[in-house]
């Protein structure tokens, strides 16, 4: 599928990675297969101290370790709560998230725009999308990886896909 055009966000913020959301828009519309179905856009925030450790699926064609991966790849990360992710992250901001593996599973270069999903009721959520990680922290490491927090983004994302 080819994409039509894309519209960043207006405030993007490449050096703090702050409102690091764009919308693809496709030339066509998508047939729905075994392998691409729609996902929800997300009916809660996760940033909630109550849902710490809550865990998400990540999925993306990024490195795995050292190599490049032709195949989508896909783990589980957990929520990392806003104040533990500050240590990692000063200058986070309540539109962002972090998630962290607990064995190495990571996200990594090459998956940043990938989905953070949550599963809930058999339904798939779009609760965040991948980021990036601080540049002295390589995939798989304690340091969690940055998510933007769709959630917060919800009025901008309806108000794009309306026109």
């Amino acid at each position: 599928m080819n994409a039509e055009d894309y519209i960043l966000h207006p405030d993007y913020d490449n050096e703090r990675l702050y409102n690091d959301i764009a919308i693809v828009r496709l030339q066509r519309v998508a047939p729905y297969t075994n392998y691409i179905r729609p996902i929800c856009l997300p009916p809660l925030d996760i940033d909630n101290p109550e849902l710490t450790n809550l865990k998400l699926a990540v999925a993306g064609w990024g490195r795995n370790g050292r190599y490049k991966s032709n195949i989508k790849q896909s783990t589980v990360v957990n929520l990392v709560p806003q104040k533990s992710c500050r240590n990692s992250y000063p200058n986070l901001n309540r539109n962002q998230v972090c998630a962290a593996g607990y064995s190495g599973e990571d996200t990594c270069k090459g998956d940043s725009g990938g989905p953070l999903m949550m599963n809930y009721n058999d339904k798939y959520y779009l609760s965040g999308v991948v980021s990036g990680k601080r540049a002295d922290a390589p995939c798989g490491t304690s340091v969690p990886s940055l998510y933007t927090n769709v959630y917060r983004y919800l009025p901008w994302i309806r108000s794009v896909i309306r026109n």
